[in-house]
């Protein structure tokens, strides 16, 4: 959920734990995205990345494009760049 943007707050309340628990849990987290970011290194596309490992598809997304820079952003979503 924090890679969605949700805010600790907001996650505290959906699962009905408090904040200091989630802020404490928070960067443990880093240790999951291990084997979607292996897939996604080894050309798998990220619908079938996100279906494999039953993630919300934008979630995977924000992963494949957390490192890039606009340009390569807009390549890997296949957007035209316009002036």
């Amino acid at each position: 959920m924090r890679r969605l943007g949700i805010p600790q707050k907001r996650i505290a309340k959906r699962l009905g734990l408090p904040q200091q628990t989630i802020f404490y849990h928070l960067p443990k987290m880093a240790e999951l995205p291990f084997l979607v970011n292996t897939d996604l290194a080894k050309g798998f596309s990220v619908s079938r990345v996100a279906q494999k490992h039953d993630w919300p598809e934008p979630l995977v997304w924000s992963l494949a494009l957390l490192e890039k820079d606009d340009l390569a952003r807009f390549k890997e979503l296949n957007w035209n760049l316009l002036p």
